[in-house]
């Protein structure tokens, strides 16, 4: 949902309470539509997020970091020129408006103390963040506005700031009087509607909120409230708009899923959801965006290369549907040989300008008689000459055919293993390793002027670590480049190396230190190999297994290929809980990221 004026009215308040006073050590931009300010505050250092998303504009103090990106924005350097080491005043809303002046005091070129003001407007598709200086005027935005697009308002550099336009609503600061007037209607428009579009700093959740504790129902009209319903609705409205028992409340699904937060418990939706309380308004927040800002991010930096996969797989696939057909059609070559014999031999018996002819096949008992096609245009020496052309092409032709499709299933199968990988990736470090994996394979463009990473630094993801019942590590990579990292420098030749068997998936590395490896470790293994791959967990799945010095990747291999010798199958199903169970500790860290790549015999 949106963050409505009320809330955002308790939020700035707590903000204000905590801030104040505070310096500006750093700022970044880790996506082109927030900021970070890292602030020295009375409680210690804390960041300070301004979001102009338009779909989670908001305003909080945030513990989440984000990777910042290599070059920052413009607006980011002129943040930093204007604002680090500025003091914090003050953060005052504009009354029932989505709007927050975060006021600065900075020090000038001269010496004198001077007034900034960073202004952060949350609307939705508007939403913009706004530096402005003493005077008011505008320094810098991050959306520009010229009196040309037809818009209320300019907004470049120079212009003296002005509001949005205000909608023509209802204010409650004007007095409480107005709640009267509202509840009295009698419009046949539904309650929470008529809520909504009357009074200014409601949002739809808290109009809803609003007509199911006056009358049960969110959608009764006004003219069927009664008296009783009218008057508690004032009394809830002036309630809401006082701040009486604002509490950040979160709204979460049955498996603990943030869904929604106000200012107040909500109760419109039964049981459906439960009301959770939060500490502050910025850890409410905190809780909610994680998982939607975090999935978000991940489809923006996603979606060029799942149309990058998708395309690409398309186009391998149909090249080796053509050659499959071509390859069926030079199994056929024999017959080619075979017309151009019987034409040598029976010249004499092939009249000019025949469409066809028909000679004994002596290569079959009792020699019936067999149709050859004849080229009109040319004489019979010709055609027997074209069919023995078409054989040799086609014996020639086969071993060609088939190493060519043996290279398209290979890079098919290398696909599949990046797309999964790329599915199931979870942070933005491990997006950045599969761009860079195919930027170094050919398949994406290196933006201009970005230098190629060396493997060994370019991997800022570790694989994942566990710990056998035994007390045994077992490394899992996450993707192509790490699964190459286990094999070629981390593990050692009686190290144990695990793959699934015709699917793509994780390798696997079990750390013997030269001890024998007893069987619930390589079960347990073989477990993990089969839940991070392709192969479904429900059923048995084949698992291969050797000693790591029967592993080898060959030179100029695809990122992820090995290939390997004298190796032995298990057949295992993944238990529940294995990965919370085998979770370890240690130098390559214990996350539970899924990482996917494929393997082949």
């Amino acid at each position: 949902m949106p963050l409505d004026a009320i809330t955002l009215a308790h939020l700035t308040g707590e903000l204000d309470a905590r801030l104040a006073g505070s310096r500006v050590d750093k700022i970044y931009m880790p996506d082109k539509n927030e900021a970070v300010l890292l602030l020295r505050a009375k409680e210690g250092n804390v960041r300070l997020l301004l979001c102009a998303n338009q779909n989670g504009a908001r305003l909080q103090i945030t513990t989440a970091q984000r990777e910042n990106p290599k070059v920052p924005p413009m607006l980011c350097m002129l943040l930093r020129k204007h604002l680090v080491g500025a003091r914090l005043l003050s953060l005052i809303q504009e009354p029932l408006e989505r709007v927050v002046r975060i006021c600065f005091e900075v020090i000038s070129e001269l010496g004198d103390l001077e007034r900034r003001e960073l202004v952060l407007e949350m609307m939705g598709r508007s939403s913009n963040m706004i530096l402005l200086d003493n005077g008011e005027a505008v320094l810098a935005a991050l959306h520009y506005i010229d009196m040309s697009e037809g818009k209320s308002r300019q907004l470049i550099p120079g212009v003296r700031y002005r509001l949005p336009e205000r909608p023509q609503k209802l204010d409650v600061c004007e007095g409480l009087d107005v709640l009267e007037q509202v509840a009295m209607s009698r419009d046949k428009t539904p309650c929470d509607k008529h809520l909504l579009a009357s009074l200014m700093g409601l949002s739809p959740l808290l109009a809803r909120e609003m007509a199911f504790l006056s009358c049960g129902f969110v959608d009764l009209p006004m003219s069927e409230l009664d008296d009783e319903a009218r008057t508690r609705l004032v009394h809830q409205l002036q309630a809401l708009f006082t701040g009486e028992g604002s509490v950040p409340t979160l709204l979460v699904d049955a498996q603990g899923t943030p869904v929604d937060f106000s200012c107040i418990p909500i109760t419109q939706y039964g049981a459906l959801y439960q009301c959770e309380t939060c500490p502050d308004y910025s850890v409410m927040l905190d809780r909610y965006f994680a998982l939607r800002d975090a999935a978000a991010r991940k489809k923006h930096k996603t979606q060029q290369l799942e149309r990058l996969m998708k395309n690409a797989t398309e186009r391998i696939s149909k090249k080796l549907s053509h050659q499959r057909a071509e390859l069926t059609e030079f199994r056929d070559r024999d017959k080619y040989r075979i017309y151009g014999e019987l034409l040598t031999a029976g010249l004499s018996r092939v009249p000019k300008g025949a469409a066809f002819v028909e000679l004994p096949n002596y290569y079959e008992e009792d020699a019936p008689l067999l149709r050859i096609p004849l080229d009109v245009s040319k004489s019979p020496a010709l055609n027997a000459q074209g069919y023995f052309k078409k054989y040799q092409k086609a014996k020639h032709g086969e071993q060609a055919l088939k190493e060519q499709i043996e290279k398209g299933e290979q890079e098919l199968a290398y696909l599949e293993s990046v797309q999964l990988s790329l599915e199931q990736a979870e942070t933005e470090a491990e997006i950045s390793s599969i761009r860079e994996e195919l930027m170094q394979g050919g398949y994406l463009p290196r933006p201009k002027g970005e230098k190629q990473k060396k493997s060994a630094k370019g991997i800022s993801e570790k694989p994942m670590r566990f710990c056998s019942t035994d007390g045994f590590t077992v490394l899992v990579g996450k993707n192509n480049t790490q699964n190459d990292m286990l094999v070629t420098k981390v593990g050692e030749k009686q190290d144990i190396w695990l793959h699934v068997l015709g699917c793509a998936g994780s390798h696997v590395l079990v750390q013997s230190g030269g001890r024998p490896v007893p069987d619930t470790t390589l079960e347990e293994a073989a477990q993990l190999a089969a839940l991070f791959s392709k192969a479904s967990p429900k059923e048995k799945v084949s698992v291969t297994y050797t000693q790591l010095r029967n592993v080898k990747k060959p030179s100029g291999a695809k990122p992820g290929y090995v290939v390997y010798f004298s190796s032995q199958t298990a057949y295992v199903t993944p238990p529940d809980g294995l990965v919370d169970r085998l979770a370890g500790e240690g130098p390559f860290g214990g996350e539970k990221e899924q990482p996917i790549e494929e393997s082949r015999q």
